[in-house]
């Protein structure tokens, strides 16, 4: 999970990173919106 979806939680002490020191992997991401080239939202 991306750290900024959590960094509220975590200031707020709701949430408490565990091995902060160990890094993660990095993993290609992609993502899909409906709003493409032929919708008829496009502009």
């Amino acid at each position: 999970m991306m750290r900024f979806a959590l960094q509220e939680d975590i200031e707020a002490g709701r949430l408490v990173p565990v091995l902060p020191d160990v890094p993660l992997l990095l993993v290609p991401v992609q993502a899909l919106h409906a709003f493409g080239r032929n919708s008829r939202y496009a502009s």
